[in-house]
């Protein structure tokens, strides 16, 4: 008995030893080709590293390294412009990817973080805690209570507007518990 049982446990072995290679992890992107973006009529200018005083060869490293990290095994995409101008592409998952969209998710709130950091370098925002009427008007806003709401409330997705949970005598806990009839009205 102990024999056969010996003998099924070295062929389990030998097997999984023998097809390991065929467990191999496989690639999610494809292999890196080129970075030159293409003309499809999209209304961007193209333009090359060269003409943007731009280090191709640092770009080329760039890419490559973005196609080997498997941390960034979701993106489907990396675009560099300078000057206005496109200046690299390439579509790591798919070239289809050129022509098709894809949901970006939260993604928008990093390129809003970004933009509101440059709007603070440039000085066209003074501070963060700054409401935002002082840039939007209050008509555009919809509702008085949004005047007071801050860009920080913004980028941190708070709402900004005044509301306490305290002495609701439990009020506040039934929209936790259960949906209220008319959810507008409660809150």
């Amino acid at each position: 008995m102990k024999v056969k049982f010996r003998a099924q446990l070295l062929t389990f072995f030998m097997t999984v030893f023998l097809t390991s290679s065929c467990l191999k992890k496989e690639n999610l992107n494809q292999d890196f080709d080129s970075f030159v973006p293409q003309e499809i009529s999209d209304g961007h200018s193209l333009s090359t590293p060269a003409a943007e005083n731009m280090d191709a060869e640092a770009l080329n490293a760039i890419y490559k390294e973005v196609y080997e990290d498997e941390n960034l095994w979701s993106l489907r995409s990396l675009l560099i412009f300078r000057n206005g101008n496109l200046v690299a592409e390439s579509y790591l998952k798919d070239p289809s990817d050129i022509y098709n969209r894809h949901l970006i998710w939260s993604a928008t709130k990093q390129v809003m973080g970004v933009l509101v950091g440059l709007a603070l370098e440039d000085s066209i925002i003074s501070d963060l805690d700054d409401p935002i009427s002082d840039y939007f008007d209050t008509e555009l806003l919809g509702h008085e209570d949004k005047k007071d709401i801050t860009i920080r409330n913004l980028l941190t997705m708070q709402s900004g507007i005044a509301f306490s949970n305290e002495g609701l005598n439990g009020e506040s806990d039934k929209m936790l518990r259960q949906l209220p009839s008319n959810s507008v009205e409660f809150i």
